[in-house]
């Protein structure tokens, strides 16, 4: 929702910072790589030591690479936050690295007593385009179970009596720690559809579940945690 439950934020969260980092000419021979070779990251190289890269041979590579050596808040604001942080990087070049606050986030797959999976279909600002996906949104500092009854009920009109994870994903882990939390809802009952401006023109559809599967094999649903909560759910049924 974007004030009080703000489920763009997990619609928003895919086009934040994006920059490129040029590989030291030294760590690139050391890779074997051509010294032109380019990796997309969140961060910039910044001139400073670099610590003596291991040998193939050296066994003492730490599992965690990365440490932070200060951080500072560049953007606050209602719905997420961008933080920017010195790093010392993993071949120990000292760099930038910007990434993104926000809430946890979750989708819903609800089904029905008649096998049929409940989606919504609305208009997403950054796509200029309607898209079709799971009920959800972000947590708001509620569990995910509490959360997922929340946003489902928010954007169909219905509640459930019984709600189980099906898993949990990280969808941006070089852009943020938030994660989608992947909900299962069955028992469906009336409850009371409180949508927000930006959710008019909203619309629920039910479609059997290998259908809905069907629609994310062919390119018709995208959304991240849709299609993975779709494929999981579709394996337990």
């Amino acid at each position: 929702m974007y004030h009080e439950a703000p489920s763009l934020r997990a619609r928003h969260l895919e086009k934040q910072l994006r920059r490129q980092v040029l590989l030291a000419p030294d760590v690139q021979r050391r890779l074997g790589l051509p010294e032109s070779a380019t990796r997309s990251r969140r961060f910039a190289p910044e001139p400073g030591p670099r610590l003596r890269l291991p040998s193939p041979a050296d066994d003492r590579i730490p599992a965690m690479g990365w440490k932070r050596l200060g951080t500072e808040i560049v953007h606050q604001g209602p719905v997420l936050t961008v933080r920017r942080d010195a790093v010392r990087m993993p071949d120990g070049t000292a760099g930038v690295y910007e990434h993104v606050a926000v809430d946890d986030t979750v989708r819903v797959v609800a089904l029905d007593t008649d096998g049929q999976v409940l989606l919504v279909e609305d208009d997403f600002y950054l796509q200029q385009r309607r898209m079709l996906h799971l009920p959800g949104g972000g947590t708001d500092g509620q569990n995910r179970y509490r959360a997922a009854l929340r946003e489902l009920e928010e954007e169909t009109g219905l509640t459930a009596a019984h709600v189980d994870t099906l898993g949990v994903i990280d969808p941006l882990p070089g852009v943020t720690t938030a994660r989608t939390h992947l909900m299962l809802a069955t028992d469906l009952r009336p409850g009371t559809m409180r949508r927000d401006g930006a959710e008019v023109g909203m619309t629920v559809h039910r479609r059997p579940l290998p259908d809905a599967v069907a629609a994310v094999r062919t390119g018709e649903i995208t959304d991240a945690g849709s299609v993975t909560a779709l494929l999981l759910a579709s394996h337990g049924h």
